[in-house]
């Protein structure tokens, strides 16, 4: 049985996995519509929110272990 924290580190991670797609197919689009200031800001976006997934992780397990 899945309990209410499992559930929502399983739906965080694939809603900010989701986005690091959608962010990652911009910055790779064959249009050349993004210079590159736009090009910093989405790097830094994608690697944002890896660290976010990093600390969710983190503060899960420190949730699991106090359980």
């Amino acid at each position: 049985m899945l309990t209410f924290n499992s559930v929502l580190d399983r739906e965080f991670k694939k809603l900010v996995e989701e986005e690091i797609a959608r962010l990652t197919e911009t910055v790779l689009a064959p249009s050349g519509e993004t210079d590159f200031a736009q090009y910093r800001q989405l790097v830094g976006r994608v690697a944002g929110l890896r660290r976010s997934i990093e600390l969710i992780e983190e503060a899960f397990d420190e949730v699991q272990k106090q359980s």
